[in-house]
């Protein structure tokens, strides 16, 4: 066999071994989409598990729906209320490993930032166990950022929310500016809240 033909051949196992190790390490996703690692890394940057046929969710630059909620004092409100200000809207469970990693990040956001945005963590109360989880949860964190539930997943079906966490960004005017789908650091709203004026 002449070096042209070893080389050819060589040429091609190696296409083949560099296309099966390609394929077996896809890229990196992005922080709108994706895998989540559940490593248990606070900095980590993945996101939650989307199936693959589900709709995208309220589209970006679509005024956010309006749903009428309870807060953790039994009081009715909506996402009206909270309308002027940015908000960013999280959707979140007490047992979910990745919501519960990013709240501090959440907290440390509300400390710093809480005159300019408001953040309304909430809670998929229809997936609790007990109603009275979030509630309990929050206290014993000690979180100050406003909590809602969504006792009927009226919010989550709305915002065809299929992971949690979920966040939507949303503008003072009340319009949705972005979405992340997995945890957040306090970097990443700090990013985010650039936009939301």
């Amino acid at each position: 066999m002449n070096k042209i033909s070893t080389f050819a051949i060589f040429s091609v196992v190696l296409a083949l071994i560099l296309y099966s190790i390609a394929d077996l390490y896809p890229q990196e996703a992005d922080q709108d989409g994706g895998e989540y690692d559940v490593s248990g890394n606070p900095d980590q940057e993945g996101t939650a598990i989307i199936p693959p046929e589900a709709n995208e969710g309220t589209e970006i630059g679509e005024e956010a729906p309006n749903i009428r909620l309870k807060t953790l004092e039994g009081k009715k409100t909506d996402l009206n209320a909270y309308k002027g200000k940015p908000i960013i809207l999280n959707i979140w469970a007490t047992w979910c490993p990745p919501c519960k990693e990013e709240m501090p990040e959440m907290q440390k956001f509300e400390e710093t930032f809480g005159d300019e945005v408001t953040i309304l963590a909430v809670n998929a109360t229809q997936t609790e166990d007990d109603p009275a989880n979030a509630g309990a949860y929050i206290e014993q964190e000690g979180f100050t950022f406003e909590t809602v539930l969504d006792y009927n997943d009226e919010l989550s079906d709305a915002y065809q929310t299929f992971s949690i966490p979920t966040t939507y960004f949303i503008h003072s005017d009340g319009t949705i500016q972005s979405r992340k789908f997995g945890p957040m650091t306090y970097q990443y709203m700090t990013e985010k809240m650039k936009n939301l004026d």
